[in-house]
């Protein structure tokens, strides 16, 4: 039961920070061997950075190292990370989702990192 409230506590936050509702929520889809969204193909190159909450959650000099380390990433043209989205740092992960946003990165998240 908690689990689910915590995941749909966080979908509602997905929502609010992407500033969509449920009607204007696009899905990516598979189309010919192409990732898809909308009508447009979608290219992404990624890496993980499991991190980057923690960073967003902390005082200013990681703030400030998360901006630098998301506008290198940026300008090398990764454009999709992975990051851990655990529970008690939603605060962190509302400011990275913000900064991502802000330049145009997507990220897949994970609950538990048992690979």
């Amino acid at each position: 039961m908690r689990r689910s409230l915590n995941f749909a506590v966080l979908l509602a936050m997905l929502a609010a920070v992407c500033g969509c509702g449920p009607k204007e929520v696009q899905y990516y889809r598979v189309d010919n061997g192409k990732i898809m969204l909308g009508d447009v193909p979608q290219y992404f190159i990624g890496t993980n950075m499991w991190y980057a909450v923690k960073l967003g959650g902390g005082d200013e000099t990681q703030k400030t190292r998360l901006r630098s380390e998301l506008d290198s990433l940026h300008a090398i043209g990764v454009n999709n990370l992975r990051i851990l989205a655990a529970e008690p740092e939603w605060e962190g992960l509302d400011y990275t989702l913000d900064e991502l946003q802000k330049r145009g990165m997507s990220a897949v998240l994970f609950m538990n990192n048992a690979w």
